[in-house]
């Protein structure tokens, strides 16, 4: 495809092609310094197929490449919203915020922020149909990076096999392991999961404010419901850790719930919530206060 009898080096030529394939697939974005390079410069044509077409089709590939990371990524959101709907929404995003990490991954890290930015505001607070968009795509993203994310299964938490009082004992620390994600949305996306499950259109979910725990047990990974106090002690924890007594402190004051109600609450829950790879061992050992 390039003319090796050009002047130009084999970087300058591919500073050049990797600018015009971006600046051609998606118009609006700022592409790279601009080359000296015509494309006749840089591309050998034929009769069939000119420079210029041959540029097309790369232009048009890069971009239809990463429409298909997107789809892969909130398979839901398409499924909810159609195809046709889910790539207008794609193509915008893509043309403000131009893949830069060397991670397809990374792709869509800002997909959810920019549907919330860019949703109409007349008539569409929270709850409303065009907020649908930006809070499924933030629950699927949560998902995603759950999946790539250091799990339990590579630790052997055996310090958390004891009874569940003495989790909630004083100094006892714990914490939320790596792939854990903690949401707060306006709408039950339950229905709608587990319909793309079953290969079936998700319907529209109802408005509801519903606190969500997104985790990994033994490499699956699943959505959780919880009630707003169980949440508020797991995000008292949080990633780095602290004391099972001083997150409940600060849960009872968040949620609202009455102390002996939300402590009685958790040693019925708490199992489940290991189980579910919610939680993990922080700094101390429990199972070595446990047998002493």
């Amino acid at each position: 495809m390039v003319d090796p009898t050009a002047e130009a080096d084999l970087a300058t030529l591919q500073h050049w092609m990797q600018s015009r394939i971006v600046s051609d697939a998606l118009p609006r974005e700022a592409a790279w310094p601009a080359s000296t390079l015509s494309v006749r410069e840089a591309i050998r044509g034929s009769a069939e197929l000119p420079p210029e077409a041959r540029l097309r089709i790369y232009a048009r590939g890069y971009v239809l490449r990463l429409l298909e990371c997107l789809r892969a990524d909130f398979p839901v959101l398409h499924a909810m919203v159609g195809g046709q709907v889910f790539d207008l929404f794609a193509t915008a995003y893509l043309t403000k915020h131009r893949s830069r990490s060397p991670s397809l991954f990374d792709l869509g890290a800002g997909f959810a922020d920019f549907l919330e930015a860019t949703r109409p505001t007349e008539g569409a607070g929270r709850g409303t149909l065009q907020a649908i968009p930006a809070s499924l795509a933030r629950l699927e993203r949560a998902i995603a990076e759950s999946s790539r994310a250091p799990g339990p299964e590579t630790r052997r938490d055996y310090e958390l096999l004891v009874p569940p009082i003495l989790l909630l004992a004083p100094g006892t620390r714990l914490r939320l392991p790596a792939s854990v994600r903690l949401l707060r949305l306006d709408f039950d996306f339950t229905a709608a999961l587990a319909a793309a499950d079953r290969g079936e259109r998700p319907m529209q979910p109802p408005a509801k404010e519903t606190c969500v725990a997104v985790a990994r047990s033994h490499y699956r990974v699943q959505v959780h419901t919880l009630e707003p106090a169980r949440l508020a002690w797991l995000e008292a924890l949080g990633d780095a850790g602290a004391d099972a007594v001083d997150a409940l402190a600060r849960a009872w004051e968040s949620a609202g719930s009455a102390a002996d109600r939300l402590s009685a609450d958790l040693l019925t829950w708490l199992p489940v919530a290991v189980q579910a790879g919610l939680l993990t061992k922080a700094e101390n050992d429990v199972r070595r206060r446990f047998e002493d």
